[in-house]
């Protein structure tokens, strides 16, 4: 009896042992932790200014020429009220006095939505024809040591003909160290973290000016809309704008 009781129990270690084996084989493997890389939110966007009448886009634009510089390029605006869009038009002069074409443009004044957390500017605009002098405005902060006449943040742009498009212009395209005779950009924001905008402009822009400048010819250009994208309404509030390049130490 004792020898069979032995081999029972011998028997039964055995297949209990076999049997755990078994069980450990067919448990799986522990996945790996997972990531604690968040996807990141998806971007947004902020209208600045329409021409449909909505309240809070709807903004007063008045057109601009070169008379400061004693120059007579013509400057015009309207709004089409059924095609919903801003017509800036005109004709940009040769300036005797700077001995360089003249400038024309159409400024809007008074607080716009804060945009620290955007990405880039976007015009839907078209033009009626070719013009290589359009420029885009915002802001009237100036350059360390810069021309005192040359004020704001500013980029060049090329609008297409034919149908709207949308120009996007990242911040770190625009400058505002810009020569006033010109208005090509001297040094841009994306080599020169000077010539960046700040948070803090971003946060509180003012002015938001379309330019005819620094090239002689008629104009005639459409504007849709103008919008911040590339927006990221969760991202940290941070002092720089993230976008940017951050300030040399």
């Amino acid at each position: 009896m004792g020898i069979i009781a032995n081999l029972s129990l011998s028997l039964n270690t055995s297949n209990s042992s076999d049997m755990d084996e078994q069980r450990h084989k067919m448990i799986p493997a522990k996945p790996p932790r997972a990531s604690l890389h968040r996807h990141p939110a998806p971007l947004g966007e902020i209208t600045l200014a329409t021409f449909d009448g909505a309240p809070h886009t709807t903004r007063f634009w008045r057109a601009e020429n070169d008379a400061v510089l004693t120059g007579t390029s013509k400057a015009a605006k309207m709004v089409d009220t059924v095609d919903k869009v801003l017509i800036f038009s005109g004709q940009c002069l040769y300036v005797p006095r700077i001995q360089f074409p003249g400038y024309i443009k159409v400024t809007s004044l008074g607080e716009l939505p804060d945009v620290h957390r955007c990405k880039n500017l976007v015009l839907n605009v078209k033009s009626t024809q070719e013009y290589q002098g359009f420029r885009v405005s915002f802001a009237s902060n100036r350059y360390p040591r810069g021309r005192p006449v040359a004020s704001g943040f500013k980029s060049n742009f090329k609008a297409p003909t034919g149908s709207f498009q949308d120009v996007v212009i990242p911040w770190s395209m625009f400058s505002d160290n810009w020569d006033p005779v010109t208005g090509e950009p001297i040094t841009v924001c994306h080599h020169d973290w000077k010539a960046c905008p700040s948070r803090s402009v971003l946060a509180n822009i003012n002015s938001l000016s379309i330019w005819a400048e620094g090239v002689s010819g008629n104009v005639t250009l459409l504007v849709k809309n103008v919008r911040a994208t590339g927006c990221n309404f969760t991202a940290p509030d941070y002092n720089q704008n993230p976008f940017l390049p951050p300030p040399r130490r």
